[in-house]
């Protein structure tokens, strides 16, 4: 198995890979320390009641004040104190109300301008990061997790290897249409409501489920429930994944974003989640396919380790080294999705700041080039950096796999 030691030094090896290394090193710190490179607050401010720190006080909501400027200039207005101030001295939010609308980039208080309400195109490039990679990194997480849920089963077990009672069938059978209901339901409580809405949401539907399946359990006949048959685990996914294939990404995203009336974060990322898992399925059930085959697997099988046991303590392991490569790709396709979504206008609310929603300011102002042009180099930069360090492991996977055949 490659170590991540291997393909760190495999990155490193190519110039290209390097510059990659460096410009997501820049956006990762960009998107982390976003609050301290634009903001209208100062990050250390001596005054009369001593030193303060504006910007950690936001964080934990003590700092009360009415007016974000009037804030500003109260802070400015204090000849005897000293302050140290981020880079860019405006909140993404923040509205020129002095130089106005549409102002040119490359000014003394506007490096890159402003956008069609008085905004800094800086700042709002500076926080968007946080929006457009985060939502791109865990919409690639959660599909990892779901397609290792999804595809290890079916790659350890096939389709002859898993007997099922009857019984557990007509059951799951009969509870389909609740499920599809009731995820729906789910993914609007995600979008619209808090995290803890959403878990509670999740345990009553659980709950559900299982007085459905306490009441109907002693209902069925008891030959039904010791007849077991096998379950095609592995062509029923491979059916599910060409359906899933079949349907175009975007038009399913536009489908759904319909249904939801104020699609935040979290939505966003639910749903691209739910799009590129079957690339990652794909993957795990064809590593467990190949692995189920190794000696070392039917040993295990053999001194009696169970079969979870074995999937997640033994095979599981020697598969999430070359999920990089594939999460490397997969996260510059999303940053790709989110940014496409929000150039439409139909991703994230106003409020939240992305690079595609600067895009999208440029279709009504197409004169005003900076509204695309800043935008739309961070996000060509950031995707070629995800997927030049997936192709230089990749590549050195192949290598690998070369010299030891």
């Amino acid at each position: 198995m490659i170590g991540l030691k291997q393909y760190y030094k495999a990155v490193f090896r190519y110039p290209d890979g390097k510059i990659a290394v460096f410009i997501l090193c820049a956006m990762v710190i960009l998107a982390l320390m976003s609050d301290f490179i634009a903001s209208e607050y100062p990050i250390v401010y001596k005054g009369n009641n001593g030193i303060e720190f504006p910007i950690l006080k936001q964080y934990a909501g003590t700092l009360k004040h009415g007016s974000n400027y009037r804030m500003k200039n109260e802070y400015q207005s204090e000849d005897h104190n000293w302050a140290i101030w981020p880079l860019i001295r405006y909140s993404p939010n923040n509205i020129d109300k002095i130089e106005g609308v549409l102002s040119n980039p490359f000014t003394k208080n506007h490096l890159l301008g402003t956008d069609e309400v008085g905004r800094d195109v800086a700042s709002g490039l500076v926080h968007g990061s946080r929006t457009s990679l985060g939502v791109g990194i865990l919409a690639v997480l959660l599909s990892i997790i779901i397609g290792i849920t999804v595809g290890m089963a079916p790659g350890y077990y096939g389709d002859y290897k898993l007997r099922v009672p009857i019984s557990s069938l007509i059951i799951l059978s009969l509870s389909m249409p609740f499920v599809v209901f009731y995820s729906v339901r789910l993914v609007e409580v995600f979008a619209n409501s808090s995290l803890f809405q959403f878990l509670f949401a999740v345990l009553l539907v659980a709950m559900f489920y299982l007085t459905l399946f306490r009441y109907l359990w002693p209902a069925l006949p008891e030959n039904l429930k010791k007849r077991k048959v096998y379950l095609p685990l592995d062509i029923l996914l491979m059916r599910i994944l060409e359906i899933f294939r079949a349907l175009p990404a975007l038009y399913i995203v536009l489908s759904i974003l319909i249904l939801i009336k104020n699609p935040g974060s979290g939505a966003l990322v639910l749903l691209i989640g739910i799009l590129f898992w079957t690339t990652f399925a794909r993957y795990i059930r064809a590593e467990f396919l190949a692995l189920r085959e190794r000696p070392f697997i039917s040993r295990l099988v053999q001194e009696g380790y169970s079969d979870p046991h074995i999937m997640f303590g033994f095979m599981l392991p020697n598969t999430l080294t070359p999920l990089l490569i594939l999460a490397s790709f997969a996260i510059g396709s999303a940053i790709i999705l989110e940014s496409t979504l929000s150039f439409l206008g139909i991703g994230l609310p106003v409020d939240h700041i992305s690079w595609g929603s600067i895009m999208n300011q440029a279709r009504s102002h197409l004169g005003h080039w900076w509204l695309a042009v800043f935008p739309g180099l961070l996000i060509l930069m950031t995707v070629w950096s995800f997927n030049t360090i997936g192709k230089r492991m990749n590549e050195y996977t192949r290598e690998a796999v070369n010299y030891s055949s």
